[in-house]
């Protein structure tokens, strides 16, 4: 029987060994050894998963670790994943193999790793987009949370690829709609470049006890390599997915990376005003070319519209300008970056419109 365990322990060389020995003397096989904290003090914050047979009770564990010089427990719980590790690995190499692929894995592989009836990735606006075969055919958004009580949605705030926010409306609807009975997870991954007067859903988690707001390191902090991400919740929450976690999901150099990068976060955040002037300059100057932008709370820009923006794509890149390719039929996203970088991409722009003569 799998069991999570976290200890404080001095930080000092034997000191782990020591705490093993107690741990396998106790009764319990040690799986994995995580390390979570090294604090100022000279103290350390280990996870432990460990294996537990039938008849040893995890109070054993306990005595055995407290028992320790400068060893204190600060909880054990069961590890729910712990049964499905190897499972849940493997759906994240899949999903990590087939890039392009990724979100409709995702949704036949979850009926497999939650033991679903079935799963379906929903639009607000146009609906079902793909579904496992038990799915039902006709799903309604809002509709379909009331009647089917799913026990999480997901939504992206400011979403990808039109970068525009939730209202804070449609987070209460959704959580209210949800109840008691599943999660509202919104995803703000582009939520620091959100334009002045937009609300984050952090602000509603007082109001909603079954909302949960995830951010990332990846954008504004400049840390993609890090894979380090991070969630705002009810403490409850938070409590429940300390206990499910799977072990080792951060390197102790991603760690201190992201620590060195806090230390430091005015300088590295002073470049997101940079960047979200930059934005608005340049959603200013496509609407005064005549195109369609859609409002942007991210890092970037969706606009259009164009017979066949395939050719727009291929004639900024012949000028060593690449956009991305996607959204709504007609469309493209741009990338906000430098001055230096945003003024080549308006006189590239310049040049297509001119010379298709359109806009």
């Amino acid at each position: 029987m799998p069991f999570l365990l976290r200890v404080e322990l001095p930080d000092v060389p034997g000191s782990l060994g020591r705490l093993a020995g107690a741990i396998g003397e106790a009764g319990g096989d040690i799986e994995a050894i995580e390390i979570v904290e090294k604090r100022h003090d000279g103290t350390a914050v280990d996870d432990v998963l460990l294996e537990l047979p039938p008849t040893a009770m995890p109070d054993t564990i306990v005595s055995a670790c407290n028992q320790l010089p400068g060893v204190h427990v600060v909880w054990i719980s069961r590890y729910a994943a712990g049964g499905n590790l190897f499972l849940d690995l493997e759906a994240v190499e899949d999903l990590t193999a087939n890039p392009t692929e990724a979100l409709d894995r995702l949704v036949d592989l979850l009926p497999v790793t939650f033991r679903a009836d079935w799963a379906a990735r929903v639009h607000r606006a146009h609906g079902q987009r793909y579904s496992t075969e038990a799915a039902p055919s006709d799903l309604p958004f809002v509709e379909l949370v009331r009647t089917e009580r799913p026990s999480l949605v997901l939504l992206p705030s400011p979403n990808n690829p039109t970068g525009t926010a939730l209202e804070p409306e449609v987070v209460g609807v959704l959580c209210e709609a949800l109840g008691d009975d599943g999660l509202l997870g919104v995803d703000e991954a582009y939520g620091v470049f959100r334009r002045t007067g937009t609300p984050s859903a952090i602000e509603l988690l007082p109001s909603y006890p079954n909302l949960v707001v995830t951010r990332t390191m990846s954008k504004a902090f400049a840390g993609a390599g890090l894979r380090l991400g991070y969630l705002a919740a009810d403490p409850r929450i938070c409590d429940a997915i300390r206990v499910v976690r799977l072990p080792y999901h951060l390197s102790a150099v991603s760690q201190a990376v992201a620590l060195a990068a806090l230390r430091h976060h005015e300088e590295l955040l002073g470049k997101v005003d940079e960047l979200r002037h930059e934005r608005d300059e340049t959603v200013a100057w496509l609407r005064g070319r005549g195109l369609d932008v859609a409002d942007s709370d991210a890092n970037f820009a969706l606009f259009g519209t164009f017979p066949d923006r395939h050719a727009v794509w291929q004639r900024l890149l012949d000028q060593g300008v690449l956009v991305r390719e996607v959204g709504p039929e007609g469309w493209l996203r741009v990338s906000i970056g430098t001055p230096e970088e945003m003024t080549a991409f308006r006189e590239a722009l310049d040049a297509v419109l001119d010379e298709s003569g359109s806009k």
